[in-house]
């Protein structure tokens, strides 16, 4: 329980931390935020309107502490853009953006449990040099590629669009060969050094087949490297998906970021760097608490 405290804390200072980053960045940044909102022909009438509107006009530590209350209660403002609140647009996207980086990262974890299975054979060869290939390659130049192969020449798959499972086979296919190359690495080495255990051999000359000892006993113990570096890869697959989402005109936090940004919506901007950033925090927080699932000793030792 203490470990699970300790842990808890730690990330709770953080995204107190982040709260405060995110904050700051916006009002203590050089110029006045309610100009660059209303543009460079805008009336005072419009500025002073956008600046009650930020509450720019009032004392840092009460914004601040309005800022907080908001937060307490799931507020994050209003979209300047849309007049719709912050915290429901972030909703409608946030479960397109979590699909594609989780199907991404399963892209990279299979592709690294069957290179392992298949070690020394074409099969793991080929596997390693496709991921180092795609891994060398920039995401968009990739999803560029992907576009012209599989929609335009082939007329396979959509291009464009987040309706269907379709739609998402070409981003997810983007996002995890770039992003997953270091990923689907470590699974195959961590694989491979707990199928070389001894413990492993007892368990076959025990008669269990092949997938009971891959499955039940080989993965477990391969798993803390691997949920290590998967905790890092989920926060660059989410900052990814900013290029991605554009490219395949896909619904997520990456592209609300995109449009936000375009049309100087702050309060957008604010609640998706949050969200992003705390999304990161949780996700590590996660991590922490699994090593003590996949391995007791990590309570004691943490």
């Amino acid at each position: 329980m203490a470990f699970v405290l300790r842990r808890v804390a730690g990330a709770a200072l953080v995204i107190f931390g982040t709260i405060t980053l995110v904050f700051a960045i916006l009002y203590w940044l050089p110029g006045d935020p309610a100009v660059l909102v209303a543009g460079e022909n805008a009336t005072e009438e419009s500025i002073a309107r956008i600046r009650t509107l930020l509450g720019t006009e009032r004392p840092l530590w009460e914004q601040y502490g309005d800022y907080l209350a908001g937060l307490a209660q799931g507020d994050l403002g209003t979209s300047f853009a849309t007049q719709e609140p912050v915290t429901v647009r972030l909703w409608a996207q946030f479960p397109s953006t979590l699909a594609l980086t989780l199907l991404a990262s399963t892209v990279a974890i299979v592709a690294g449990v069957v290179a392992a299975v298949s070690r020394g054979r074409w099969l793991d060869q080929a596997i390693q040099a496709v991921m180092l290939f795609f891994t060398s390659m920039p995401s968009f130049w990739l999803g560029i590629l992907l576009i012209l192969l599989f929609s335009v020449t082939l007329q396979w798959l959509p291009a464009i669009g987040s309706d269907s499972f379709a739609q998402l086979i070409l981003p997810v296919s983007c996002l995890g060969l770039v992003a997953s190359g270091r990923l689907m690495r470590m699974v195959r080495n961590s694989v491979l050094d707990v199928l070389d255990e001894p413990f492993v051999t007892t368990l076959r000359a025990k008669g269990l087949v092949e997938w009971q000892v891959l499955f039940r006993h080989v993965l477990r113990n391969a798993l803390i490297p691997v949920v290590t570096l998967l905790g890092i890869l989920v926060g660059e697959l989410l900052s990814g998906t900013v290029v991605v989402e554009t490219l395949f005109a896909r619904q997520g936090i990456g592209r609300l970021l995109v449009d936000a940004v375009g049309v100087k919506d702050i309060p957008v901007i604010q609640g998706t760097v949050l969200i992003a950033s705390i999304s990161f925090v949780l996700i590590n927080l996660l991590v922490d608490l699994s090593y003590s699932v996949i391995d007791p000793r990590v309570r004691v030792d943490g």
